[in-house]
């Protein structure tokens, strides 16, 4: 919000998406992908023989949704660092 303020600033834009984009692919994908395919998970019985679907399942979209998360928070970084080294 600081920088719709100071939208004439300097690094405004990168401080701005570094933030959508942190909020968005970070904090949403994991609040509404990778949580619950962990609650799911933790679901499951340690003893039951057919879990190996569900731990496929689990592996191949978790970490699509982890690789998301990763590629966010490393945009956002480096959004943020160019942010911040803008001149005042």
């Amino acid at each position: 919000m600081i920088a719709l303020k100071h939208w004439e600033d300097p690094g405004s834009l990168s401080a701005l998406l570094s933030g959508v984009i942190y909020c968005i692919g970070m904090f949403l994908c994991t609040a509404f992908f990778n949580v619950p395919l962990n609650n799911a998970l933790a679901a499951v019985s340690p003893g039951d023989i057919n879990t190996a679907p569900i731990w496929t399942h689990y592996m191949e979209v978790w970490t699509n949704w982890n690789q998301l998360r990763t590629l966010s928070s490393l945009a956002a970084c480096i959004l943020a660092g160019c942010a911040l080294s803008k001149p005042a």
